[in-house]
């Protein structure tokens, strides 16, 4: 039975790239109003006055000490709100393996965070998954969790894990080191800028699509798709013309396959429950 295809992916998939496309688009225009802030506040006269003055003009009381950490708080945030998308992903992930592949997660325990459940949970074994996403990806996603716990918590045993994350980061495979040799980044916490955001938005969509592609079901797992919908098949009276149409509608509006290749699944999906239609 069919078992790949480059178009394949997962709802929760592509849904991340939805939210993070959005989240992208205000975090740029939130750094670019943020550096001309900045800059038309440096070129005035007095920093305090102009602070004054914008505070007016907009109705926003500000208190002018802020002002010099006001972007180190934005880059901090912009952490927070990417690990935010990244969670619901993984969450979503592990739903819609038991949905489509009727298979629970195992291994949960306190401490263990959502992607290496996943990276322990999916088809592969977990040092081939970890060779898949990457991991010097996984390793940096980890380092922004620990990131993103610090700014939330900020407690003794955080701050070490934060630090420990750091210092500890797996180097850069050759062909991740060409792609992000351009961007600053990471930084230690103290030190975090735009370019950590950039990082971390890139890389979550990255570890994303890996495991995305990494679900695609094989064989007979495909058969899996009819289950909770095989009364539907019914009502259709064993019109195998109808049956593989809504089978092959079903497969590229909730997979994104191309379809030439949604037909095929469809027609070994219905050679196969033939005696259930």
């Amino acid at each position: 039975m069919t078992s790949s295809s480059n178009t394949f992916s997962l709802p929760c998939y592509r849904q991340l790239q939805k939210e993070m496309g959005e989240l992208d688009a205000m975090v740029e225009m939130t750094e670019l109003a943020a550096r001309y802030f900045v800059a038309a506040a440096a070129d005035d006269r007095s920093v305090k006055d102009f602070v004054a003055a914008a505070s007016k003009t907009h109705g926003v009381c500000v208190n002018v000490s802020e002002l010099a950490s006001f972007q180190t708080h934005l880059y901090r945030h912009h952490i927070v709100v990417v690990y935010e998308s990244a969670d619901r992903f993984l969450t979503n992930l592990r739903r819609e393996h038991l949905d489509l592949l009727s298979r629970e997660y195992s291994g949960d325990a306190k401490g263990i965070d959502k992607l290496s459940l996943a990276l322990k949970n999916m088809k592969r074994s977990t040092h081939e998954m970890q060779r898949f996403v990457g991991k010097d990806l996984i390793s940096r996603f980890h380092y922004y969790r620990a990131v993103r716990n610090w700014v939330l918590h900020e407690d003794q045993c955080v701050v070490e894990k934060v630090e420990a994350e750091f210092e500890n980061l797996t180097p850069w495979s050759p062909e991740n080191e060409k792609e992000y040799e351009k961007l600053t980044a990471p930084n230690s916490p103290e030190k975090l800028c735009f370019d950590d955001f950039v990082l971390f938005s890139r890389i979550a969509k990255t570890i994303g699509e890996r495991l995305s592609q990494a679900s695609i079901p094989q064989g007979d797992e495909w058969c899996s798709v009819l289950d909770g919908h095989s009364s539907i098949f019914k009502k259709l009276g064993g019109n195998t013309t109808r049956i593989r149409k809504k089978i092959s509608v079903n497969l590229k509006t909730v997979f994104g396959f191309d379809t030439t290749t949604a037909d095929q699944i469809a027609f070994e999906i219905e050679q196969k429950h033939d005696s259930l239609m």
